[in-house]
């Protein structure tokens, strides 16, 4: 065993595996990208069976996402103030009317239908029907429900913790955006980050072994995700720290650059159309850039901040620019708080 470890250490000190396993990634995620996908519905479709995936409930209608061998976005509007029971996790029949997502009419605008392919939806059903076939009995959704409930009553803890943003109003969001820290409603690395060193120093103050608490936080870490759902920003963060916890606990010296290939390849294998987003596009590039900056980025902890809110904000400049048409520079001091 020890043997086998020493000549794996060898290979992981060396550069080319990295490049390699992304040149392969990278053709693969081409190749799916550039396939098309077939929606197994068409206009003509009056219902569908799924698992409720996502549920949004107001005081007059329900948007339910569904998913089956494809994602459907659900449309059910409360008829007679007849609410009906749905839950996360229930396995539902829909009959309704099926209809493609609207296009940008504008060039250079929001392609609503791009943004829904992208995530595997090809139609939205107005829904005139709902019948729960099947209560749901995972363990696992009923906990996600438990919590979900508990902090439904509190519009940005919601936000924050589970990254649903639905409650928030509109004019806020927008608010969030033209001020630069509308991050901070999204699941990022900053809320890896959080919870995993709480979680350590937690496991640390009732006397855990150091390999058993980052066993027990990297399964704590894939258990949240399960809660927030597969977001790229929160998947980068959560295998870097379970590829770094290997490395530290294995002792594989494996450099941080290398550590974000593998990630950025296990990513897009999961799932290449994370590419498009852009959360992934931020977190990806701000976190390449602070690894290959890190030498630079010295001082107190005050400077530090500093230089890594100013790193930060430049590098994503052409991404805020080119979806937001606008930047805030005093995003650099906001992101200090």
């Amino acid at each position: 065993m020890r043997l086998y470890l020493l000549r794996l250490r060898k290979i992981l000190l060396c550069n080319y595996p990295y490049y390699i396993l992304l040149t392969i990634v990278l053709i693969i995620s081409l190749v799916r990208l550039i396939t098309p996908k077939i929606s197994l519905y068409n206009e003509l479709s009056t219902e569908c069976i799924g698992i409720i995936t996502e549920i949004t409930k107001t005081t007059s209608s329900y948007k339910i996402t569904i998913k089956n061998k494809e994602k459907l976005i659900i449309y059910y509007y409360i008829k007679d103030n007849k609410n009906i029971n749905l839950n996360i996790g229930d396995e539902i029949k829909v009959t309704g009317e099926f209809n493609k997502p609207q296009k940008n009419t504008s060039k250079n605008l929001f392609n609503y239908q791009k943004y829904l392919y992208n995530k595997n939806i090809h139609y939205i059903v107005n829904a005139k029907s709902i019948k729960v076939l099947k209560a749901n009995t995972n363990i696992l959704n009923h906990i996600k429900l438990y919590i979900k409930n508990n902090l439904s009553n509190n519009t940005y803890l919601n936000a924050f913790i589970l990254g649903d943003k639905s409650l928030i109003k509109q004019d806020v969001l927008v608010s969030y955006q033209e001020n630069g820290i509308s991050h901070l409603l999204a699941i990022s690395g900053m809320h890896i980050t959080l919870l995993s060193n709480l979680i350590l120093k937690l496991l640390k103050k009732i006397r855990i072994k150091e390999t058993k608490r980052y066993i027990i936080t990297s399964f704590s870490l894939l258990f949240y995700l399960f809660l927030i759902g597969i977001q790229p920003s929160a998947l980068r963060g959560i295998l870097f720290f379970i590829l770094f916890s290997i490395n530290k606990i294995y002792y594989f010296y494996i450099k941080p650059q290398n550590i974000f290939l593998i990630v950025l390849s296990i990513t897009l294998l999961i799932n290449p159309f994370f590419i498009y987003d852009i959360g992934f596009q931020y977190s990806f590039l701000i976190s390449l850039t602070l690894i290959l900056m890190s030498k630079s980025i010295t001082g107190n902890h005050l400077q530090k901040l500093l230089k890594t809110s100013y790193l930060s904000f430049i590098v994503t400049i052409p991404i805020s620019l080119y979806n937001y048409n606008q930047i805030n520079i005093l995003s650099i001091i906001y992101n200090l708080f």
